[in-house]
């Protein structure tokens, strides 16, 4: 629970006078066309480099989680947001690939339970986010700008109950980090048109078991506004978590997904993105068989914190009523995360 801002563009401006002044001037205004003309979609993670970000994300579960505390407390959870504060640094530079170590400055989480463990579900985000301050993610992150594997380090897994529970919170943690899952363009033919990115991380949903489906993305650049590109994604495709039934219809969604987000080429970062994916349950899913199947959601956005700035105060961890429950309540209502301006 800490604190955010964007740093403004700067402006050069020009200035006239003898001859000489405007040649340098032309000059100048040549060798910014030609950076510009030349500069990519890259990141940049050069030793002792570090890239903050501030990442909210809410994400609305068809079939709830198992979270447990270490004194044998359990809550079912159907709906969490996230407040995640994360400081990157290069651990191992390959030629196909970084390890990045991610510490976990500061988390929020505010969840939605089933009615039976109302007043639980506080007991074990509130431990949970004791527990993930200060833990760790380490994270490989391929040089073309996707995700590859995400591990949750320095947290307790000394038994089949807290590993399984430690590997809940990592899936919503990826869910969190996979705004930044995105697949750099090939050329610039592939800027102007626009390229695709398969299976991305903002395509998947975070249960355990894992999960079947495809899906295909669609990045294209909008517009180029100096170093700073402002770059549009659509996604379509399907997700089918495993259920561990042994028989039984599966749980199939049809995924949809738009994002946009603005790409520093000169600093190699990302320094904002906001994304939403839907998924709506097949006729034939488990959760259909008898009434309106639950919906997935995954909303998100991320904002780059330069040297210095602070992110926003974070929310108390703590319960909530469930998304669209309204009336008198012990329970805070639940209020949709707020999505960054572009």
């Amino acid at each position: 629970m800490h604190t955010t801002g964007v740093g403004g563009a700067r402006d050069r401006p020009l200035s006239g006078g003898s001859s000489m002044s405007s040649l340098l001037a032309l000059a100048w205004l040549v060798s910014g066309a030609a950076v510009a003309a030349d500069a990519e979609m890259q990141w940049s993670w050069g030793e002792g480099v570090h890239h903050r970000y501030y990442i909210e994300s809410e994400v609305h579960l068809p079939v709830p989680i198992m979270l447990v505390a270490e004194l044998n407390t359990e809550a079912r959870m159907i709906a969490v947001q996230t407040q995640l504060v994360i400081d990157c640094t290069q651990a191992r530079e390959g030629r196909k690939d970084w390890d990045l170590e991610c510490d976990i400055n500061d988390i929020s989480l505010i969840g939605a339970g089933m009615t039976g463990d109302q007043g639980n579900l506080a007991v074990v985000l509130q431990e949970i986010d004791e527990r993930l301050t200060s833990a760790r993610l380490q994270v490989t992150l391929k040089r073309d700008g996707r995700i590859g594997a995400v591990d949750l380090e320095d947290i307790d897994r000394r038994n089949r109950r807290l590993s399984q529970n430690a590997e809940h919170l990592r899936l919503l943690l990826v869910r969190a980090l996979s705004g930044l899952d995105f697949r750099f363009a090939n050329n610039a033919t592939d800027e102007g048109t626009g390229w695709p990115q398969f299976d991305g991380q903002l395509m998947k949903v975070p249960y355990s078991r894992g999960s079947q489906g495809s899906g295909q993305m669609v990045h294209k650049v909008r517009r180029k506004e100096g170093n700073n590109w402002l770059i549009d994604t659509e996604g379509r495709g399907s997700a089918a978590p495993a259920s561990g039934q042994a028989s039984g219809a599966p749980n199939t969604y049809i995924m949809e997904m738009t994002a946009v987000g603005r790409f520093d080429v000169e600093r190699g970062v990302w320094t904002q993105r906001k994304w939403t994916v839907i998924g709506e349950p097949t006729a034939g899913s488990a959760v259909n068989a008898g009434f309106d199947g639950a919906s997935y959601l995954q909303a998100g956005s991320f904002v780059y914190l330069p040297e210095g700035e602070a992110p926003p105060t974070l929310n108390e961890s703590g319960q909530s009523n469930a998304p669209g429950v309204e009336g008198p309540s012990s329970l805070q209502q639940w209020v949709p995360i707020q999505s960054l301006g572009m």
